[in-house]
């Protein structure tokens, strides 16, 4: 392994604000995420609840969009932004919520 990829496989897990190569979001998006998804009915069920309709919502670190994916499939009435340091996540949110309207 050359420095260059030892400094840049030391510097995802040290640099938060690193943005991901594709395959870091490749590989986020495949096994990182559902394991986060796994925890998102006890978190979020709660807090829809408490949400006005049409209430705008911020999901800063969206990764691929699945929270937003399973949250607008509950109330499609929300407008839902997320953000994320990594552009090809962004464009897996997009695409996976194509057909939905963002804010």
């Amino acid at each position: 392994m050359s420095n260059t990829a030892r400094t840049r496989r030391v510097a995802l897990f040290n640099d938060l604000t690193a943005r991901y190569s594709f395959a870091e979001a490749w590989a986020y998006d495949r096994f990182v995420a559902p394991a986060v998804m796994d925890i998102r009915d006890a978190v979020v069920d709660d807090y829809l609840a408490d949400l006005p309709q049409g209430a705008g919502v911020l999901e800063v670190g969206c990764g691929g969009g699945q929270l937003a994916h399973a949250v607008i499939e509950q109330r499609p009435d929300l407008r839902w932004v997320g953000l994320d340091a990594s552009k090809d996540q962004i464009e897996r949110a997009r695409r996976r919520n194509a057909g939905h309207q963002t804010a």
